[in-house]
């Protein structure tokens, strides 16, 4: 299949298969930054502060997770952990890590199956990159959220 043909496909299936995404981190601002950034590109997100929150997400909502972005260095269940517990139930799940610790960027190759990594602190753009390469959607167009998510006074 040529290039042009998957972008045709993959921008049919986000536009008639809303992609639900499970952002977790405990930092609060963090957490609504990525929201803000995801929902503003179309997908459709649900929050946890910790992973133990997240764990009781998954089990009250009724809409499948096709994404899990979380922190990796969190209060409890660290996001490393987090992704091997959610996987247990759903396997294929693909998972972006986030953190400020840039030793943290081996676990998107050291996890089986789909995962990234992106580094704190940074550009909406990089975030949506990231979640469209482990999506394995054509990465996103435009260049008008160049300005940091969050993390940069300014």
């Amino acid at each position: 299949m040529d290039a042009s043909l998957d972008e045709l496909i993959a921008a049919f299936r986000c536009t008639f298969f809303p992609v639900q995404v499970l952002v977790v981190d405990d930092d609060v601002t963090a957490r609504a930054a990525m929201r803000r950034v995801l929902e503003r590109s179309g997908y459709t997100v649900i929050v946890a502060e910790d992973g133990e929150d997240a764990l009781r997400v998954l089990q009250r909502t009724h809409v499948p997770v096709d994404l899990l972005v979380t922190d990796v260095q969190m209060p409890g269940i660290q996001g490393d952990a987090l992704a091997v517990r959610v996987r247990e139930q759903w396997p294929e799940l693909p998972v972006l890590f986030v953190s400020g610790e840039p030793e943290n960027a081996r676990l998107a190759q050291e996890t089986p199956g789909r995962a990234a990594f992106v580094s704190k602190p940074f550009l909406p753009t990089e975030l949506l990159a990231a979640v469209q390469e482990v999506l394995d959607l054509p990465p996103p167009a435009g260049g008008d959220l160049l300005r940091p998510a969050f993390g940069v006074s300014g």
